[in-house]
């Protein structure tokens, strides 16, 4: 998917159940730099690290959830 990581689509599947990176980081036991660090990649990868700061969580959930449905 999106050429993401194993981690990173873990991350992005947990955005799309609506956690925050607070929730992500204690989720996954990590610290919630590394959460940022992923989130960041995620954005890169998806091509939405030039969106406008309050749109891209939405837009990268949605494009996960887009591709989810490709496969079913």
């Amino acid at each position: 998917m999106f050429e993401l990581s194993p981690r990173e689509q873990t991350v992005l599947a947990l955005m799309a159940q609506g956690f925050s990176n607070k929730g992500i980081s204690q989720k996954l036991c990590v610290q919630l730099a590394t959460v940022r660090t992923h989130i960041i990649h995620i954005y890169q990868k998806l091509g939405l690290i030039n969106e406008a700061k309050s749109a891209v969580r939405v837009k990268a959930v949605l494009m996960y959830l887009n591709e989810l449905n490709k496969g079913n």
